[in-house]
């Protein structure tokens, strides 16, 4: 009669199980600690480079005594460059005749009397000087400072209800036509020029850590940019930030107001 041998399978023992169990936990959570981490420089960053826009504005009319973008003097090339209309409100595009683009203007007034130090390298069109063609063709991170927040950047503009001056922090203007009637609403509405950059979760800590955690609020605000999905809901009492939507729905806008 044959014998039949068996070779004993080796096998994970549950302690040795237990131990890789324990270990992909550790990753697993090392890379999302890690990614809420960097996550959370980033919106610190964004209030740091907000307050520091405040700055530069307050440095220039302690200057000039005039806004940025609204300056009725020519900063840099007098023969090339745009004058805003003296009216105290940097408006991304003002309603005067010649339609100026005063929140393209302010940037290059700060960085042309050194107080911001990233170069602006929008530059006015050849054929033309007037707001209306620079306003349409401006890619905000690209024309404009850019943020540490990804694919965001910073533009001037003004709360048409109360004449705010502010910096919005903002995805890219492509295929955009600003207006002086479309950036801004003046009754907290979808604006149908700024792109959503971050979450209303991410809007929400922001507001905390720098304002008054109301979307519609206090010096730092909120802007819906989509009609369907909302950052927060602007006939709600009292408003508040829809944190159980996760998309880059949310743009902001932090006042730059001369103290």
């Amino acid at each position: 009669m044959k014998n039949i041998t068996y070779k004993k399978r080796s096998a994970f023992s549950l302690i040795e199980l237990s131990i890789v169990l324990i270990i992909i936990g550790l990753l697993i959570a090392g890379i999302t600690g890690g990614a809420s981490l960097i996550r959370g420089s980033e919106l610190r960053a964004a209030i740091g480079e907000a307050r520091g826009f405040g700055v530069a504005v307050n440095a220039f009319y302690t200057q000039f005594d005039e806004l940025p973008g609204d300056f009725s003097t020519a900063v840099i090339d007098p023969a090339n460059d745009n004058v805003g209309d003296n009216d105290d409100v940097i408006e991304y595009l003002n309603d005067a005749t010649t339609a100026v683009a005063e929140g393209l203007e302010a940037w290059k007034d700060l960085f042309a009397t050194g107080a911001i130090s990233e170069v602006v390298t929008y530059t006015d069109p050849t054929t033309s000087k007037t707001g209306t063609t620079e306003a349409s063709t401006v890619t905000a991170a690209v024309d404009t400072p850019s943020s540490k927040i990804k694919n965001a950047g910073w533009i001037f503009d003004a709360w048409e209800n109360d004449n705010k001056n502010v910096v919005v922090l903002t995805g890219s203007f492509t295929g955009k036509s600003p207006n002086a009637t479309n950036t801004l609403p003046n009754n907290y509405t979808v604006s149908s020029v700024y792109e959503g950059v971050v979450t209303p979760t991410d809007s929400l800590s922001i507001d905390n850590k720098s304002d008054d955690g109301l979307p519609n609020s206090g010096n730092m605000r909120a802007i819906n940019t989509n009609a369907t999905s909302k950052c927060y809901d602007e006939t709600a009492s009292p408003m508040a930030y829809d944190v159980t939507i996760t998309d880059n729905i949310c743009a902001l806008s932090f006042s730059v107001d001369v103290k």
